[in-house]
């Protein structure tokens, strides 16, 4: 991800590790508020962010905003 920066990479890996600190204060919270089944709590958390993440790449497939990329980009002869 960081090697597709062309300028501040340094800002591109703050962003990166903050999101990562924020979800994961985010799962405690959420699985903390569950009840006493920990482990359910945690297996319905995993579920909604596996459907939100397959709706999401579902969409931008719909859409087409990925773009398709030779195989020879990066390669060197």
């Amino acid at each position: 991800m960081l090697q597709q920066q062309k300028e501040d990479t340094g800002s591109a890996s703050s962003l990166s590790n903050c999101s990562g600190l924020l979800f994961g204060s985010a799962g405690m919270v959420l699985v903390s508020v569950g009840g006493d089944d920990l482990i359910l709590s945690i297996g319905i958390i995993n579920f909604a962010v596996g459907l939100m993440c397959l709706s999401g790449f579902m969409l931008i497939r719909k859409l087409h905003l990925a773009k398709e990329v030779p195989d020879s980009v990066g390669k060197t002869d």
